[in-house]
């Protein structure tokens, strides 16, 4: 992993998602330029970066994005009959771009790479912000009807605030927002997102409630 500070020439991957440091990002690669650049990431140390487009699309002229984004590292390409590559990645390190290149058929960028956030200054709140994201976590789930039983959330507290950022159900640009700042103030802007949600899950429980009391009446 590159030291904080080091700046090097990177692959961009420009898209409409947000990459957090160990999540994992399947990607589906169709376009020739993209391709391209799987065969020279894998040629290399399989690296390379996802950027949420600012301006423009996936597919097409070249996309503007948001000056920071996350190193993904390529964990498996399996191609599939529709001449597509079905790639399995995970995010591992922030980094800011500094430029954008095109000097390959797919976007290049000169960035420098960001080192792990400070210790959190308030303990406390990052313990409630962990309290609250479990909370949340297994009431929205339990309304998916997923599974939620061996739901646990990480102790420390970064790897706590990329987790729960990732899973937030709020729009791109707020998560891109939660890449950008420090681990105090995205703990602190996660758990404000948490508590707006818990709201409003107690709201729609107890509107069910309501219906199936109305209903058995």
């Amino acid at each position: 992993m590159p030291e904080a500070g080091d700046i090097r020439e990177l692959p961009l991957f420009l898209l409409n998602t947000v990459l957090f440091p160990g999540m994992a990002l399947p990607l589906k690669v169709f376009e020739p330029r993209y391709r391209q650049m799987m065969d020279d990431c894998m040629a290399g140390d399989k690296t390379f970066g996802v950027m949420l487009i600012k301006q423009g699309h996936e597919v097409g002229e070249p996309a503007v994005p948001h000056k920071m984004g996350t190193t993904a590292l390529i964990e498996d390409i399996e191609p599939q009959r529709d001449g597509t590559l079905a790639v399995a990645t995970e995010g591992v390190q922030r980094f800011a771009l500094l430029e954008m290149r095109q000097s390959r058929p797919y976007p290049l960028g000169v960035v420098e790479f960001q080192g792990p956030d400070d210790a959190v200054r308030d303990g406390a709140m990052a313990e409630i912000v962990r309290d609250t994201g479990e909370r949340v976590m297994r009431r929205l789930m339990a309304l998916n009807h997923e599974w939620v039983r061996g739901l646990t959330l990480p102790p420390e507290p970064e790897e706590l605030s990329y987790l729960l950022a990732a899973r937030l159900p709020v729009e791109a640009g707020v998560k891109q927002r939660l890449l950008e700042s420090n681990l105090t103030d995205r703990l602190r802007r996660t758990l404000r997102v948490l508590q707006a949600e818990e709201r409003q899950i107690e709201q729609q429980l107890a509107e069910r409630t309501w219906l199936r009391g109305a209903l058995l009446n």
